[in-house]
């Protein structure tokens, strides 16, 4: 089963979009930093390595506003050195991609490579 048709399972929502975010903060302050951003609604930490500071996550939100708003807030938190967006997976793009003509959707094999 595809992540988001997981996520509309248990969570009962509609539309989800995902962001994986790499977190940058100094070593010494990498439990500070993993414990402000688990206070952030939708954040969940998945990696962290405490010898670079380096931390991935990913945060959840409804729509676009509230992600690029939840972005924000992780890149104002005082134990955050820098913040950025390294992947991001929009719901409404598995839609658009099903209802593609063939050819045009990614992973699909073009009219022109079939009679190749």
């Amino acid at each position: 089963m595809p992540l988001h048709a997981v996520v509309r399972k248990c969570t009962g929502s509609v539309l989800m979009n995902f962001s994986a975010i790499l977190v940058v903060t100094p070593p010494d302050r990498v439990e500070a930093c993993i414990s402000a951003l688990k206070n952030l609604p939708g954040v969940r930490v998945h990696h962290t390595d405490p010898a670079s500071g380096r931390i991935i996550m990913v945060q959840e939100a409804e729509n676009t506003d509230v992600e690029v708003e939840g972005l924000k807030s992780i890149k104002s938190l005082n134990e955050v050195s820098m913040a950025e967006m390294i992947n991001h997976y929009f719901e409404e793009d598995a839609q658009l991609e099903a209802e593609m003509p063939i050819g045009l959707a990614k992973g699909r094999k073009s009219h022109h490579q079939d009679h190749a």
